[in-house]
């Protein structure tokens, strides 16, 4: 019979246990996401950079590439979660990402336009992005596992799609509102929602 290194399972527990973390939206509802802590190599950065780059060229897009390539994070982590400060992970359903905007616990709700700090979801496409928070005229977006841009809303490689607005749900407007949180925020479910791990 084979046994354990009790040193080892004691080593292991602490690490797993201090790697699990809960995503919810502001309001309270439970976000399923992945974690993947793989490296993307120095080539598949090169690789991936230059890719999008020449795309971007090419297409005679206006963006700009922000960050390289990286397994860590996808579109849907970026816009609705990382960009207000959250954990950096995945969000791969989008059942998930309209359990910001929709269901009686909405955090969000649909406007007809952009606005400073809006999140952007491209329909069709499923995609989002966060709105430039200096710039209307720009959008910050994940593209897949490869580069994080800063792009005109129309300037990327997804296609047959139609975009939604979305901003925060505010019923009163307090004296402060804390970040990435709808109000009134006494009725919300804040805490821990935003842990700083950044990319």
């Amino acid at each position: 019979m084979k046994y354990l290194n009790l040193s080892t399972i004691l080593l292991v527990i602490p690490l797993y246990s201090l790697s699990q973390i809960d995503i919810k939206t502001p309001t309270g509802v439970d976000i399923y996401y992945e974690v993947d802590n793989t490296i993307m190599d120095a080539g598949e950065r090169a690789a991936c950079w230059a890719y999008y780059d020449s795309m971007i060229n090419v297409n005679g897009w206006n963006a700009d590439i922000k960050a390289n390539g990286s397994y860590k994070y996808n579109c849907h982590a970026y816009a609705w979660h990382m960009s207000d400060g959250g954990d950096t992970v995945r969000i791969p359903n989008v059942s998930d990402v309209e359990k910001y905007f929709s269901g009686d616990r909405a955090t969000y709700e649909e406007v007809d336009h952009m606005n400073y700090y809006s999140k952007i979801y491209y329909n069709g496409a499923a995609h989002s992005a966060r709105a430039d928070t200096a710039d209307l005229s720009y959008v910050w977006s994940k593209w897949g596992s490869a580069v994080l841009v800063r792009h005109a809303p129309n300037h990327c490689p997804y296609e047959n799609y139609s975009k939604e607005y979305y901003d925060l749900i505010i019923d009163d407007s307090p004296n402060s509102v804390a970040k990435g949180c709808a109000t009134d925020v006494t009725t919300l479910d804040i805490n821990n929602n935003w842990s700083g791990i950044k990319v």
